[in-house]
């Protein structure tokens, strides 16, 4: 568009249907003009304090926790999964799970192994550091699952993986399950 070269303040120009006003405070043209915004069914008063955001925040986090509570008591659980990708080695965890209650029990550890090894592999779960379970895998397994395990945790602790002894086995997937 060609716009006149030296507009002065409220000059209109019309192009393509369009009409622009020239503004000198902003240094531009404009496409509208507030009289021509329909500012109906607009929210105008919103009033914030300086707790409003934790407010909010405090309040999502409650609603969040009550629909898990709720999901939670159905027998169901929630799951958190570790994955190691590739071959198993010999390694120290150091990625740490943590759950989002503020007490829970582990229930079950369901474990996989993708590929399976031709020798036997072990993984120790750890909580804030000290062994709480020890996952094997036989030669040629791909399966370990354990019910009826009861390990307590709290929001502020963590959970960390060692394998200890590595195979030919590869992809291992452990799932934690919880009950609130």
């Amino acid at each position: 568009m060609a716009f006149p070269s030296s507009p002065i303040d409220g000059q209109t120009y019309i192009q393509f249907g369009r009409t622009f006003t020239y503004s000198s405070t902003l240094g531009s043209w404009r496409t509208f003009r507030n009289s021509d915004v329909d500012t109906s069914g607009l929210i105008t008063n919103i009033q914030l304090t300086a707790n409003s955001g934790a407010e909010f925040a405090n309040s999502a986090f409650t609603k969040a926790n009550a629909a898990f509570a709720a999901a939670n008591t159905s027998g169901a659980g929630i799951t958190k999964t570790y994955y190691w990708k590739g071959a198993l080695t010999e390694n120290v965890g150091a990625l740490r799970y943590y759950i989002p209650l503020a007490t829970a029990n582990i229930t079950s550890i369901r474990s996989y192994l993708a590929s399976p090894g031709l020798t036997q592999s072990t993984a120790v779960v750890k909580k804030n550091g000290t062994v709480v379970n020890t996952i094997r895998f036989a030669a040629a397994g791909t399966a370990n699952t354990q019910t009826g395990l009861l390990i307590p945790v709290t929001s502020s602790d963590y959970l960390t993986v060692d394998i200890t002894q590595s195979s030919s086995g590869s992809d291992l997937y452990i799932n934690f399950i919880y009950q609130g």
